[in-house]
């Protein structure tokens, strides 16, 4: 029974050491439109989802936050993010990010092994052959 509460402790531990290695950040712009959403983001989970306010909420969780350059901007074009994750210790993580985007909004991509997921789409989206394509 000793050993059992033992590995318990360690699982405990380990558990806490994994939430200490994951970082969180939360951004919020507000946009009227004709506005635009530049995102260049590396090895992620993305999730896109409209919703009925004026802004953009991103919501970012970064696996081995300290490998992971972040940069965001907001410009009179609209709203960038990118996110890029630094050499070698950048390795070891995965990002995910879900961002509310409001109505109107124009969406421009650059994803490098990410992976894409859009909620209630209405429209056409086109994409190149090489999108599938590894660099």
């Amino acid at each position: 029974m000793a050993r059992l509460g033992g590995l318990w402790r360690a699982l405990n531990l380990l558990g806490s050491a994994r939430d200490l290695a994951v970082e969180r950040r939360r951004y919020e712009w507000a946009v009227q439109p004709p506005k635009s959403l530049f995102l260049a983001v590396e090895q992620s989970d993305i999730h896109l989802k409209p919703h009925d306010e004026a802004r953009i909420v991103a919501t970012i969780e970064l696996r081995g936050g300290f490998g992971w350059q972040i940069a965001t901007d907001q410009d009179e074009a609209g709203v960038y993010i990118i996110a890029r994750r630094k050499a070698i210790v950048g390795s070891i993580g995965r990002g995910k990010l879900h961002i509310l985007l409001p109505p109107g909004l124009r969406l421009s991509l650059a994803l490098a092994h990410c992976r894409l997921r859009m909620d209630d789409l209405n429209g056409e989206i086109e994409f190149p052959p090489d999108v599938y394509e590894s660099p």
